[in-house]
């Protein structure tokens, strides 16, 4: 099963993935480390991520997910975790030149669709129930009021020990938004049947119950749409053998009735 949730930055769409995959019993993937990761290589090796055709380069690398037992996961490129360098800030101002080239979007696409075969996962970004996987079983878009969102990703940087400027956030964040809305290709946009949730004055655990209760709801009415189509099946295979009972009923004669149609 898979189940997308897309939304600007500061929204809460990692820290939510990662525990309602955990309550789920699912695996949870960022796909925006992947970006992260291409960009912070690219940075690595001196290359000209503006000016240079980095698609052979970006198609040389091992990017591997390890996904641990408390559900949460390490990134690994060429077998060295990069979970934490992707975070900085240099490759935070560079990253939205990644995304936003449509060969190098195909390339993590094509990433992510084969790490999820045959699986169970979450998956998180900006166009994950619009682009990348359409028919996702259940799509969430999640957002929140920009000042909110400023405020989380603040915290987010005293915790990784990051002096900055609230108000220096916030022109990120508005400056990153234009970006990610703008771009020509895999632009942010909510899925036209993924369930909205604006996270802004909502605690983190009422977001992940809300979304679990939809995804429950979600499955019933695919387990009781199978039954009904099941038994119309089942009903469609047997109408003509039971007309011609009825028939032979009319006609005076013996017929068996099949209890399986009972």
């Amino acid at each position: 099963m898979i189940v997308t949730i897309d939304g600007p930055s500061g929204a809460g769409k990692s820290t939510v993935a990662n525990q309602l995959a955990k309550r789920l019993g699912f695996r949870h993937i960022d796909s925006g480390a992947i970006y992260r990761a291409l960009t912070l290589l690219a940075l690595k090796h001196n290359r000209d991520i503006e000016g240079e055709d980095l698609s052979d380069f970006f198609r040389g690398l091992d990017i591997r997910y390890e996904f641990l037992d408390d559900g949460s996961f390490r990134l690994l490129v060429n077998g060295e975790d990069v979970s934490d360098a992707i975070r900085s800030d240099e490759v935070s101002n560079k990253v939205s030149i990644v995304a936003k080239k449509k060969e190098y979007r195909d390339i993590v696409n094509d990433i992510l669709r084969r790490l999820v075969v045959g699986g169970d996962f979450v998956l998180d970004g900006r166009d994950m129930g619009s682009e990348v996987f359409p028919n996702a079983e259940v799509k969430f878009y999640l957002t929140a009021s920009l000042e909110e969102r400023a405020r989380r990703r603040y915290e987010d940087y005293k915790m990784m020990g990051i002096e900055k400027d609230m108000g220096d956030v916030k022109k990120e964040l508005e400056e990153r938004d234009e970006k990610d809305m703008n771009r020509e290709y895999g632009a942010l946009k909510k899925a036209d049947d993924s369930f909205y949730i604006d996270t802004t004055n909502k605690k983190i655990k009422e977001v992940v119950e809300e979304m679990e209760t939809k995804i429950k709801e979600r499955l019933q009415k695919e387990e009781e749409s199978d039954a009904d189509e099941y038994f119309q099946q089942l009903l469609e295979e047997k109408r003509e053998p039971i007309m011609e009972d009825i028939e032979g009923i009319k006609k005076g004669k013996v017929v068996h009735i099949d209890d399986s149609v009972v």
